[in-house]
């Protein structure tokens, strides 16, 4: 979200709660019958704004990252820290009546004593009671909106899901590819037999894992680097010296990363660069200590440009935005083009 924009939407839940905390304030006055805009009055709506900074700070911790694989997992967990947050929340909002009334007892020369005496038996009972049932719809409010946003997730992530399989599949079983492949298959088979049995295997590999995975969420960093050599070995085979790629050995392999994003990298350099044996085109794959695995190449323009969309790079981008939670990283100097793609620890929670 932009700045200027998140800035905007601050003011205005500010000024809900500034309105939201008067409205309730001048309910309960008129409720106990107390005079409106007394000393009292400036207190409890004073109490109410404090109290619903910290309710919204709490409840944004509690709420704001949420794992889960169905709606039904999603609800489960909601309910559970809600439950959590209204106990909390009310074990606060009582402290603060008691600090608010205790503080006002000794600025009006009262003993202390009677107020924390009287606490159960005085008015004070509204206003606990009107703060619970009030926390209690806010809470239920807030668990629909959350509930509905969740089903939205779900299936805007299913739709992505949908999609990226099948762009998946058009890219990797590409014609123009495929030909290619075909065309060295058959100048290997009557000038080198066993170099051609193991282009076929590589062949039968990159397509095998592209059928094999395109269900998962995410894959072994070490099988999708053991795709992307094979891939890479496709091409580099045709190119002889044009192409080389560089795998850092310290990239942990045990870890994850989504299936065929690390190859759709190396595709791309492949596709908008040009190479040759004077000038090869050289890729990096290596990991950073933030988390990423960063795919980066040297830059050679091409004679004849292509026109590219960006289709490819805005797919992925979109989809390790839902399934990780953090955003792809393009960086472009003179020189190099590099992406960083996020790593996930586990997989456990992100199969769907």
């Amino acid at each position: 979200m932009k700045p200027q924009v998140e800035k905007t939407k601050l003011i205005k839940i500010q000024i809900w709660i500034v309105v939201g905390s008067f409205l309730f304030t001048l309910l309960f006055e008129f409720m106990s019958g107390r005079r409106f805009f007394s000393d009292y009055f400036i207190s409890i709506f004073l109490l109410m704004i404090a109290q619903i900074e910290i309710y919204g700070w709490i409840g944004k911790r509690m709420l704001e990252k949420l794992e889960y694989n169905s709606v039904r997992e999603f609800t489960r967990i909601v309910l559970v820290k809600l439950v959590m947050f209204y106990v909390l929340v009310i074990l606060i909002s009582i402290c603060l009546f008691v600090m608010v009334g205790v503080l006002s007892s000794v600025v009006d020369g009262i003993d202390p004593m009677i107020f924390i005496r009287n606490i159960l038996w005085s008015e004070s009972r509204g206003f606990i009671l009107g703060s619970g049932i009030g926390l209690l719809l806010g809470s239920v409010i807030f668990f629909v909106a959350q509930l509905f946003s969740a089903i939205r997730r779900m299936q805007k992530l299913q739709e992505e899901k949908l999609i990226y399989q099948y762009q998946t599949l058009k890219n990797q079983v590409n014609p123009h590819f495929l030909f290619n492949s075909l065309n060295t298959l058959s100048t290997l088979v009557h000038t080198d037999a066993d170099l051609a049995d193991e282009f076929i295997q590589k062949l039968a590999s990159t397509y095998r894992y592209v059928l094999d995975h395109n269900q998962q969420v995410l894959v072994q960093i070490e099988e999708e680097l053991r795709f992307v050599q094979s891939y890479f070995y496709l091409h580099q085979l045709r190119g002889k010296e044009k192409f080389r790629l560089n795998i850092d050995a310290d990239i942990p392999e045990k870890l994850f990363v989504l299936p065929v994003s690390i190859q759709l990298l190396v595709e791309n350099a492949l596709k908008h660069n040009a190479a040759t044996n004077e000038k090869p085109l050289v890729i990096n794959i290596s990991a950073d200590t933030d988390g990423y695995i960063r795919v980066s190449n040297n830059k050679q323009a091409m004679q004849t440009l292509e026109h590219s969309t960006g289709t490819g790079l805005n797919n992925l981008a979109e989809r390790v935005r839902q399934i990780c939670g953090r955003d792809l990283v393009l960086r472009e100097t003179y020189d190099e083009f590099t992406v960083k793609i996020p790593i996930m620890e586990s997989d456990e929670s992100r199969n769907r």
